[in-house]
């Protein structure tokens, strides 16, 4: 038993190294240590890997980025930390901040649901304490927010659990604490397959 980090053929150094990261990080806080990260190519899988996602399949083509905004509109564009929940199968949203410089840590709350609306796209945050059956519609909100908001339906979207997000939605802050002061432990964020071989769960790298 181990994690499998699959690489796309079209994905690029940073986002491998994004998802030897997080590899590393289910193999030392949700295994204990235990197994070994084993790093796959686009079509080079092997039949273990293609077991654990129930069988082999069709493997979807890399949409066509966007055309690229000017660099200096790129870096102009303000981080937006947005506070959701879904009340009457509506969204309700907060603009906690919206800013050129870092997010604040202070801003984020344990109980509750944050958007981070970034310029590559948008970032799903999710409290520990958040009830099991509001994480599960985390990415449902993000996409209420993407249609409302009139973003283009091929945004990108990632969910961040507390205590396992990516280094991408760290660096939208200016104040992110220190591994051993944040909360260590990840929440299993994916559905899970079970073939009573034990359980496989897929983490797409966001960046």
């Amino acid at each position: 038993e181990g994690v499998f980090e699959w690489h796309g053929g079209e994905t690029d150094c940073f986002e491998r190294k994004q998802a030897l990261e997080l590899a590393m990080h289910i193999k030392q806080h949700s295994r204990k240590g235990q197994g070994k990260v084993v790093p796959l190519e686009q079509g080079s899988e092997t039949d273990e890997f293609w077991a654990a996602l129930g069988g082999k399949g069709e493997v979807k083509e890399a949409e066509d980025p966007p055309e690229e905004e000017a660099e200096e509109e790129k870096e102009a564009s303000p981080n937006k930390l947005v506070e959701v929940s879904e009340q009457d199968s509506k969204l309700i949203k907060r603009e906690v901040k919206e800013t050129e410089d870092g997010l604040s840590y202070a801003d984020l709350d344990a109980s509750k649901i944050f958007l981070v609306d970034a310029q590559e796209g948008l970032l799903v945050w999710v409290g520990k304490d958040v009830p099991e059956e509001a994480r599960k519609g985390a990415l449902g909100l993000g996409r209420m927010f993407v249609k409302e908001q009139k973003k283009p339906p091929g945004t990108k979207m990632v969910k961040c659990p507390d205590g396992a997000e990516t280094q991408a939605l760290k660096d939208k802050f200016q104040d992110w604490p220190l591994a051993e002061e944040a909360h260590p432990t990840p929440t299993p964020i994916y559905p899970k397959i079970d073939h009573s071989r034990g359980q496989a769960k897929v983490w797409r790298i966001f960046t």
